[in-house]
């Protein structure tokens, strides 16, 4: 919940700000010139009383209003002020039986390019195994190092690849498991735990082309700038940040099944002036094509505008 005395007097110090997304504000940034406001606070005070900020643009970045207000160089009334009100009661004591839920890997979980320290034989075929599953589709040491991708060799998840995905602090915020046995009928088993989060968001450049796509292999396999949907639409934090950001352009290649959902997806990114470009995988996913003909096919594709999203939503219905 944001405090409104608070947005009051850190307005006082950088101007006027715009929320974003949550209780995020944004401000014209005091560190460098720009034309779009790219110093983005989080207004909700947390137990600590922090309120991580970040500029955008010139990188800088803390984990509370204090130590901004003393980069900026405010004044000691606004230090005093922010001090009153940062330890106001409602603000500053957290209710003890309220506990944050946080999301861990299995303790199985063991990352699969320590396979050559491993002792246990048993546990070392089942990774050779795991590796051997992950050649086949065409995913290699440098990303399996890259990606932190582990196995499960027992316990809830065994006989699974784990891929983590990671936040843009390096906070776990999601993990897929899927089983390196064909045979195998649940495919692909994730953890109790929402998807609205930015897969492999600790890796993505928002001042690059982004590309959309379905599942975690087709993002590694993707290469660069690729964010796992976990599915077939867009979530409201991803969508958040889109529009925050406004990356150069955003590039949507979903399976060739979701095509329609591709379409959604555009036509909502488009209506707020985000440059969209549709590939139409045809009957191939990524990672069955493989970065150089995805590459090749993604070089190929035009942009998307409004008048193409109504032929398409023509040609779908």
């Amino acid at each position: 919940m944001i405090n409104y005395d608070l947005l009051s007097l850190v307005e006082k110090v950088l101007g006027k700000g715009r929320r974003t997304s949550g209780n995020n504000y944004s401000f014209f940034s005091p560190f460098i010139s720009h034309y779009k406001p790219k110093l983005e606070i989080d207004l909700t005070v947390n137990n600590n009383g922090e309120n991580p900020w970040h500029c955008w643009v010139s990188n800088a970045k803390g984990r509370s209003i204090v130590s901004l207000f003393k980069k900026v160089k405010a004044g000691k009334q606004y230090l005093d002020d922010l001090n009153k009100i940062l330890k106001t009661k409602n603000l500053y004591i957290k209710n003890k039986t309220e506990t944050k839920e946080e999301l861990v890997l299995p303790k199985e979980y063991i990352r699969l390019y320590e396979y050559p320290k491993i002792k246990d034989i048993q546990v070392k075929m089942q990774m050779k195994q795991a590796l051997g599953y992950l050649k086949s589709r065409g995913i290699g040491r440098t990303d399996i190092l890259r990606y932190g991708i582990g196995y499960c060799p027992n316990g809830n998840y065994s006989g699974r690849i784990i891929v983590p995905s990671y936040d843009e602090n390096f906070n776990l915020n999601f993990f897929v498991s899927r089983s390196i046995f064909e045979e195998d009928v649940l495919k692909y088993k994730n953890p109790k735990w929402s998807k609205d989060v930015i897969g492999f968001e600790c890796f993505i450049d928002w001042d690059e082309p982004v590309t959309l796509v379905e599942g975690v292999f087709d993002a590694i396999t993707a290469r660069y700038n690729a964010v796992p949907l976990f599915g077939k639409i867009i979530q409201p934090k991803l969508r958040e940040k889109i529009l925050l950001r406004k990356p150069p352009k955003v590039i949507v290649a979903l399976d060739n099944d979701a095509y329609s959902d591709a379409i959604k997806i555009s036509s909502s990114l488009i209506s707020e002036g985000i440059n969209v470009s549709i590939v139409q995988m045809k009957s191939k996913d990524i990672n069955e094509m493989g970065f150089k003909d995805f590459s090749n096919l993604k070089s190929v594709t035009p942009p998307t505008d409004s008048y193409d999203i109504i032929k398409q939503r023509i040609l779908y219905a």
